[in-house]
This record gives C-alpha cells, structure tokens and sequence, in this order.
C-alpha cells in the first residue's frame, strides 16, 4: 500500500506462538518522499499518534526491528514509527546519501503524518542519524534518546575494543571498500534466506546478559523478520551504509544542543562501551545511564524505562 496513512495497525508478532487478537496495523506502509524515493515505516503501540518516538534500527535492520516494544508502547500511549533507511527493508536505496541527509527525510514523514513534535529513539546503527537529527532539527524534536549507540570511528580507541568481526567489516570498508561490497553481497544473500544465522552468530559473540535475552522465542521470531525484511533490497544499501559508518560522520556531536538521553551497558563490545562514554562527554547536557554488565541487546529489557523517559509529558 501507499504511504497515505489509512492504515494505522500493525499485524505484530506476539511473545507467544498465537496470533495476536485484537486491533492490527498494516506493517508495509511506505511515503513516497519529494524526489520519488518510498521510505518505509510501520507503527506499533499507540495508533493514536499523539505521543510519536520515531525509532531509527540497528545495523542491519528495518522498521520491524522496533515490534520489541508494542506492548510496552501500547501500555504508555506512545505510538512507535519504525523507519527503514534507504536501501533497507521497503525504502529505496539512495546510492550518494550521507548521514546528514536523513534528517530531511524524518522531516518528509514526519509533515506527511501530520505530526509536529515527536522524540527519536535511535539504537545501535541508528544513533548516528538520531545525532544527526538532533543537530539539524531541534526545533521539531521533543527529546532523543541513544541505546547501545554506535560512535564515530575517530573515537580514540574505539574499535580495538569491538569484537573481531565488526572491528574487521569497518576496517575492509575504510581501507578496501570493492572487497567489503563484494563480502557484504554475499553474507546479505546468505543471511536474507537464513536470518536464524545472524542470531546464532549474535550467541556466540554476546555476554551473559544478552544471551539471556537472545535465548527468548520471542525475541528470535522478531530478530529474524527484521534481519530478513532489512535484507530484502539486496547488498547495495548496506555496503553503502557500512562505508558510512566506518568514516567520518561529517558532523560533530560537539555540536548539539538538544540535550540526550544515553543508556549504555558496560558489557557491550559488539559497540564498546568507550562510545558511550564519548558521547557522554562531549554532548552538552547529556543524561547517561551505564548499566553494569549490560549487553547490545539491553533496550529489550529497559523499554519501559526508556518510554518513560521519552514521553511528552514526562
């Protein structure tokens, strides 16, 4: 269906093996922005669409990341808006975009929904366009929260602290972009066929906590729609994201106002802590929440927490 928003209910996966009963909302929902490229969204909580927190997904990942937190959005009166980025899930890819052009397009979705104020959530991945957004639209912002937020990688000492995996994906993509492309094509095949890979993966790189959280059904089931959905275009926008990340941003997070909101876990090496505490050093005003032995995955247990702080009467 277009993006002309009458439907407002997503068909969401429930924690447990039945269908969920109930109102509904359509997950392939999708705005057709100005220069004709879609950018795909779906909605979980709230329909109402008076409290909104845009949620920018990890990497890779999708709209459908965010159906984590349906009933703990449905429980605060929050309406959730999971947005694809371009080259992930429904939105097309945008071959010459830079992190900086994504608050435009918030700004598209954000007019096209009728909705004036709203709060961002960005986790992993995202935060690099929740911090983008914080700088380039504060005037329409509420509040921006970042959870297990991935830092630049010019952070001194940052990226010996990964894990293997990642710390060798951004470097391939620094140094010799065509062999991480042509790496990322394969493993995006691979993954969009078996996306229950990626977890198993996840398992054996997490710690303690996450793999708690990894273990649930629940959170397997919705990990690997979104791995799946994320992975539908093929591995243009993801080599293309990959190559983002693993340079400069183009802006300082030196440079934001709008005071944000920080929640990461001590145990985290998939993005190591010494981000977060970057983050909670140079941005003005930051609010930061370390959270002992505290994996990537902790935003599944601290959702409520996390609403309750981005609630626009909080």
């Amino acid at each position: 269906m277009n993006g002309n928003l009458h439907a407002l209910s997503v068909l969401f996966p429930c924690p447990t093996e039945d269908l969920c009963t109930g109102d509904s909302m359509d997950q392939e929902n999708f705005i057709t922005l100005r220069d004709s490229r879609r950018l795909g969204y779906a909605l979980f909580g709230s329909p109402s669409l008076k409290d909104v927190v845009f949620y920018f997904h990890g990497f890779p990942g999708s709209r459908l990341e965010v159906g984590f937190a349906h009933e703990a959005a449905l429980h605060a009166g929050i309406t959730l808006i999971g947005l694809d980025r371009p080259g992930f899930g429904l939105s097309t890819d945008y071959p010459s975009r830079q992190i900086l052009a994504w608050p435009s397009d918030v700004l598209e979705a954000a007019d096209v929904l009728a909705i004036q104020k709203f709060s961002i959530l960005g986790i992993s991945g995202g935060t690099p366009y929740a911090l983008a957004c914080a700088l380039k639209i504060p005037d329409r912002i509420r509040r921006v929260a970042v959870v297990s937020g991935l830092g630049s990688v010019e952070i001194p000492g940052a990226l010996p602290q990964m894990n293997f995996f990642n710390r060798q994906m951004l470097h391939m993509a620094a140094k010799v972009p065509f062999a991480a492309r042509l790496l990322v094509g394969r493993l995006t095949k691979a993954l969009h066929k078996h996306p229950q890979a990626m977890i198993r993966w996840l398992m054996t790189v997490s710690p303690p906590s996450d793999k708690v959280i990894l273990k649930r059904p629940d959170v397997r089931r919705i990990l690997a729609d979104n791995f799946r959905e994320g992975l539908r275009g093929g591995g243009a926008g993801i080599a293309h994201e990959l190559a983002l990340i693993a340079r400069p941003w183009g802006f300082s997070p030196k440079d934001i106002s709008l005071p944000v909101l920080l929640w990461h876990g001590t145990a985290d090496d998939y993005v190591p802590l010494c981000m977060g505490q970057y983050h909670s050093r140079v941005i003005p005003g930051c609010q930061s929440h370390f959270v002992e032995d505290g994996g990537h995955f902790m935003v599944i247990s601290l959702i409520d927490e996390i609403l309750a702080k981005l609630k626009a009467s909080s």
